[in-house]
């Protein structure tokens, strides 16, 4: 079907270049041997790893971490969300539709929740300051 050659079917990743001549039908091998939720897991990571990159960096810099990390974990909510679905149908369940109404209060609760947090994060880098211990006088004659 998409492979290249019929012993190829035993090989699920493995490029062989010697039998497959044309890199179109190595990607179309990979596009229907990925699962759906794969290329969401790369966009979830992309997200995280572009704030938390962000995150250490200097003050104006770091602005931008708290909307990257926020979209991360609404990708994460939306990945949990096609995980339950995808569990509902193989198993025949019915969590799904309790999933969906609940993901239209807890999407936009933990868009905020994060976004907050994240900004309460880069507040607390600005305004921490180590302590100052107080100086000892050194003159010697002052226990005198």
């Amino acid at each position: 079907m998409g492979f290249c050659h019929p012993d190829d079917r035993k090989y699920l990743f493995f490029y062989r270049p010697r039998t497959c001549k044309y890199p179109a039908v190595f990607i179309s091998r990979i596009r229907s041997n990925t699962p759906p939720f794969f290329w969401l897991l790369v966009l979830i990571a992309i997200l995280l790893l572009a704030g938390d990159v962000l995150m250490a960096l200097a003050f104006r810099l770091n602005l931008p971490a708290p909307i990257f990390r926020e979209f991360g974990s609404v990708f994460c909510i939306a990945f949990l969300h096609q995980v339950i679905l995808w569990i509902d149908r193989v198993a025949s369940t019915d969590l799904y539709t309790l999933f969906r109404v609940l993901s239209f209060m807890i999407v936009p609760l933990v868009f905020i929740l994060v976004l907050a947090a994240g900004y309460l994060a880069i507040l607390r880098q600005i305004r921490w300051r180590p302590k100052e211990r107080p100086r000892r006088s050194r003159d010697c004659r002052a226990g005198t």
